[in-house]
């Protein structure tokens, strides 16, 4: 409705512009009235042009924007985790100390000195490293205490120090861990009676396997059985013992600890 009021005073406007006036469309007899124009009269201030120019304007209504307030969304955290560490090498106990309980059984011939030598027990040390996942170097060394009912002599004692290499057949992180043993030392046997001391030793070496048994990684309780040879010889000229070689069975369970 307000464009068609607009195009209607576009309309008359363009028709007082070109000076047509209401008596070029009266009919004969019609009374035409009496227009005055804008240029005639005196107390005019607007002219037709300043007229057409102040006609009413058409405005676009703005469209309002309404706001509206806030809403409250919960957004759940972003969890970032840890940067995460490369894999660290498990450190694994190299070196270990052992205290072990040991039983000697002597093989010779019934007449014979050692043959004559009672089975006895005794004790022994064990120091060792373990240099690759299935490899250890030991050193060990070990006493034991024996009776002897031949020659006059009363007891006997039978100790060794060696060297040993032991292969493990499983690997490091088993905890049952069996092995095989092999090794050189220096053997010693000692005879004594109520007159007089006499000593025999040699090289020797030994040979045989066992088990360690992990409880935890710095214990482990484990038992062996080896055989031992050894050829031994008087220290000083002469003796009532018989030099010659020597073999026996070594059987017993230790414990160790690693660190």
């Amino acid at each position: 409705m307000t464009r068609f009021f607009t195009h209607a005073w576009i309309g008359l406007t363009s028709l007082a512009m070109l000076g047509l006036t209401p008596t070029a469309f009266a009919a004969d007899g019609d009374e035409v009235p009496e227009v005055v124009r804008a240029s005639d009269s005196d107390d005019s201030s607007l002219d037709a042009g300043q007229i057409a120019h102040h006609g009413p304007r058409w405005h676009p209504r703005r469209r309002r924007y309404r706001r509206y307030a806030p809403r409250r969304v919960y957004r759940q955290p972003r969890y970032v985790g840890h940067p995460r560490r490369g894999a660290e090498r498990q450190r694994r106990p190299v070196f270990h100390v052992g205290l072990a309980l040991t039983g000697n059984s002597l093989l010779g011939d019934d007449g014979s000195f050692t043959g004559a030598m009672d089975s006895g027990g005794g004790f022994g040390l064990e120091l060792g490293m373990r240099v690759a996942p299935r490899w250890s170097l030991d050193i060990n060394g070990q006493a034991s205490f024996h009776d002897v009912g031949a020659g006059g002599i009363d007891s006997a004692t039978l100790s060794s120090v060696g060297v040993d290499l032991r292969y493990f057949l499983s690997g490091w992180n088993n905890r049952l861990q069996p092995y095989l043993q092999l090794g050189v030392g220096a053997y010693m046997l000692s005879a004594s009676d109520s007159g007089f001391d006499e000593t025999l030793s040699g090289p020797g070496f030994q040979a045989g396997g066992g088990v360690d048994i992990y409880l935890t990684r710095a214990v482990s309780i484990g038992g062996k059985l080896l055989y031992r040879g050894a050829m031994l010889e008087h220290d000083s000229f002469g003796g009532s013992v018989e030099a010659g070689s020597l073999g026996y069975m070594t059987f017993g369970g230790d414990v160790k600890f690693h660190f």
